[in-house]
């Protein structure tokens, strides 16, 4: 072939390959949708969704309420653990957009889901990756199968909120180092103050930024810059802390439960790691004791093998990567649930991580030197992002309703109670009192202190005008959770007499109507 004709060949390739100015945004929006479309029909999965929309309606259905948001927990509790009020602002505007359906409210999942692999495609360019990598990288991302419950699961948009403030914070602190820029300095400390009110693992961001000016960026950072950095950082984090502090006054205290959870639950990296490189059995509940810590050892061998060879050389860039993916993992495995405390991967949170880890991969010196205008090279890319977005596709149907996100949370953990609770309410409000009653025994097998379970067997005992065994269920259930307001509620209503006439206002036998009330009032039994 002669050098005209291999010229030609090329630029024909690269033709087919143009991403300049808008269109890999474009692509990145059009292709997102065409992915996760279909979850515009879904319902909600009763996992935390249902406390936040339905729950939550009335607050959410008044614009005036915004104080209220920025002065409590995230469950609107008053005794929550986290402050998050911009996922709650983000909820109100679907809720106002859209009342009692969850059409809007998925569709904002998708499109905050598809501006984050746009901003990784931003983020990489600007770090120096060529257009075809960087797009290449930020499908890797839209496609995981790993954050598929980022998109389907309404609560999931959590860490893409959080994702999209962190890079633009990012983006604005990298053009504030060149130019020391006003504007840019402003918009970093805005938008790292607009991802620390959305999730708290933003605290560990200024570490980042501090190891980036430090050993990453390639020119001289000047002193007065460094101090606006730090000073800057340090005042939002005081914002935040002081505001958290005056809305969350009865917010339980973690202590050294914090650090013992830590070492106890460090195994769940491991996993982490096996489910960023080999995604290949996403999970809606993926609780440690059941973990496969097989992908978890072939990722870290791979991981060991692949960095080798680049660890000598722009090291800083791939260290910068690997601490990204590392500090905003490690909170996801301070927090546990249950008694005792069990780890779950909720596999939602490595939607932040990751986007280290392509920072980390993309300046891996095979990586860079791949040429996706070689055939062979981008069928192999094609056949990835395929096999992955058919695997995301399946996955995502596991949160269309309440009784296939229970029934696929009982498969992956048999031995938690809690799944088994919300399989047993999932069967309930879907009038098979029988079924539920079967899992709620369940439940009691594995955990006798499972709290709501009493509860919620008493309501289908006074369902069946069973009264002496649904009182016994309903005073059972105050011995475990002394003071709890729905047993007193329910063990008041069944004394007074009047319970059944309540019960069928609460659920109707028509679904529509059940539904509506679902929406506009929260039922007895809770998850």
């Amino acid at each position: 072939m002669t050098t005209a004709n291999k010229d030609e060949t090329v630029k024909a390739g690269a033709d087919l390959f143009t991403l300049e100015g808008w269109r890999p945004y474009q692509l990145i929006f059009a292709l997102g949708f065409l992915l996760y479309a279909h979850t515009l029909s879904f319902d909600i999965s009763g996992f935390d969704d249902d406390m936040l929309l339905l729950g939550n309606r009335q607050l959410l259905s008044t614009a005036l309420n915004i104080g209220k948001i920025f002065s409590s927990d995230v469950f609107m509790s008053g005794a929550g653990l986290f402050y998050r009020p911009l996922l709650n602002v983000s909820f109100m505007v679907d809720t106002l957009l859209g009342g009692p359906l969850f059409f809007f409210f998925h569709l904002t999942n998708i499109l905050l889901f598809s501006a984050a692999a746009a901003l990784i495609f931003l983020l990489l360019v600007r770090l120096g990756r060529s257009r075809i990598l960087a797009f290449m990288l930020s499908m890797l991302f839209l496609y995981h199968p790993t954050l598929t419950q980022a998109v389907a699961w309404i609560p999931g948009r959590n860490d893409s909120l959080l994702l999209i403030f962190v890079l633009v914070s990012f983006i604005n602190f990298l053009k504030f180092l060149e130019s020391s820029s006003k504007p840019a300095f402003a918009g970093y400390l805005f938008f790292f103050m607009a991802a620390i009110f959305t999730k708290e693992t933003a605290v560990a961001f200024p570490l980042l930024t501090g190891f980036y000016m430090t050993r990453v960026f390639p020119g001289k950072v000047s002193r007065r810059v460094s101090l606006a950095v730090t000073a800057g950082s340090a005042l939002v984090l005081l914002i935040w802390f002081l505001a958290r502090t005056a809305s969350l006054t009865h917010a339980p205290t973690l202590g050294l439960a914090i650090i013992r959870n830590l070492f106890l639950n460090m195994p769940a990296l491991l996993v982490m790691l096996g489910k960023t490189i080999f995604p290949f059995k996403p999970e809606v509940w993926p609780a440690l004791p059941e973990a496969n810590f097989g992908y978890g050892l072939a990722a870290a061998a791979l991981l060991a093998a692949v960095l080798a060879p680049s660890i000598r050389t722009h090291k800083n860039i791939l260290w910068f990567g690997l601490l990204w993916y590392t500090l905003f993992i490690l909170p996801a495995i301070l927090v546990t649930k249950g008694s005792p405390g069990i780890a779950y991967v909720w596999e939602h949170r490595l939607c932040l991580p990751l986007a280290g880890f392509l920072i980390f991969l993309s300046e891996l010196k095979w990586v860079k030197d791949l040429d996706f205008l070689q055939p062979k090279t981008r069928i192999a890319s094609i056949l990835i992002l395929m096999s992955f977005a058919c695997i995301s596709f399946l996955h995502s149907y596991n949160f269309s309703n309440r009784i296939f996100f229970w029934e696929r949370a009982v498969e992956e953990a048999p031995s938690a109670s809690a799944a088994r609770l919300n399989l047993g309410l999932s069967y309930y409000l879907g009038n098979s009192p029988s079924a539920a009653e079967r899992q709620y025994r369940i439940a009691f097998e594995i955990n006798p202190y499972e709290p709501i379970v009493h509860n919620n067997l008493g309501i289908i005992y006074a369902d069946r005008e069973e009264t002496a065994l649904a009182e016994q269920e309903f005073e059972k259930e105050l011995k475990i959770n002394p003071g709890d307001p729905k047993a007193l509620r329910n063990l008041a209503t069944l004394r007074s007499g009047h319970w059944f006439s309540g019960r069928k206002h609460c659920f109707p036998n028509n679904k529509k109507k059940r539904l509506k009330h679902q929406q506009e009032k929260p039922v007895a039994p809770i998850s």
